[in-house]
């Protein structure tokens, strides 16, 4: 994929997601990395303007200079050949990054969680991100030191045939994984199953199957947080 949408709210979980961006564009035919920032704009905030422009002037400006920094790190880990640039949207974080993805034709979303959601707006997103975004989500927990995934774990329901659902030589072109593990999700706690699993065969990425045959899609808001709350390994890969 030549194009990664990078959205990035400034917390440790988001830093994260930049490092390990940077680190797979070594290893992978990556031509450009965007990072985007999305600070919504509402009725309120615009008539705030007529009395505090100068605050909002100062957030613009600070926000800017996040991104700088955030672009030079990412520069530092990068090949001399990836572009990295930058944009921010007014819009709802959703909006904004479904709106770039088909913009600029990304074919990837890279998003950094981290469970304690005082740590940043996109660990709240997520869930969502991941269920509406038309192209794959790489979810990277805040604990996660990113490695060529040479051996993942996907995920399928009792008795699932998981043909065709996961395009084996995508993987290899896209991530360098080499090995295929289908684990069949069952018991009364799947979550802790799923990472014991992982760590039991020293996995590096966990593979969710695209649309409504994907566990991830039955899974409750409360599994999904417990699982961000749980998961401070694994990079999670969500197809489409």
């Amino acid at each position: 994929m030549d194009t990664i949408i990078l959205p990035v709210d400034f917390s440790a979980a988001s830093l994260k997601s930049v490092r390990c961006a940077g680190a797979m564009s070594c290893r992978r035919a990556v031509g450009r990395i965007i990072l985007l920032h999305t600070a919504e704009v509402t009725a309120y905030d615009n008539i705030s303007q007529v009395g505090g422009g100068e605050l909002i002037t100062e957030e613009r400006q600070r926000t800017a200079g996040l991104l700088a920094e955030r672009s030079k790190a990412l520069i530092a880990e990068c090949p001399k050949g990836v572009r990295i640039q930058t944009a921010t949207s007014e819009l709802p974080v959703l909006r904004a990054v479904h709106q770039l993805v088909s913009d600029v034709g990304a074919g990837l979303v890279v998003v950094g969680v981290e469970a304690n959601a005082e740590d940043g707006t996109l660990s709240e997103q997520v869930i969502g991100l991941a269920r509406t975004s038309s192209v794959p989500v790489l979810v990277i927990p805040r604990g996660c030191r990113y490695v060529p995934p040479q051996e993942a774990v996907v995920l399928a329901g009792p008795g699932q045939d998981v043909a065709g659902g996961v395009d084996e030589e995508w993987l290899r072109a896209e991530f360098g994984t080499t090995a295929f593990s289908v684990y069949s999700v069952s018991g009364p706690d799947p979550i802790k199953g799923i990472l014991g699993h992982a760590e039991a065969i020293a996995a590096q990425l966990i593979v969710a199957l695209p649309g409504r045959r994907s566990l991830f899609y039955r899974l409750t808001h409360r599994d999904i947080r417990k699982a961000l709350a749980w998961n401070t390994e694994f990079p999670v890969l969500l197809l489409k």
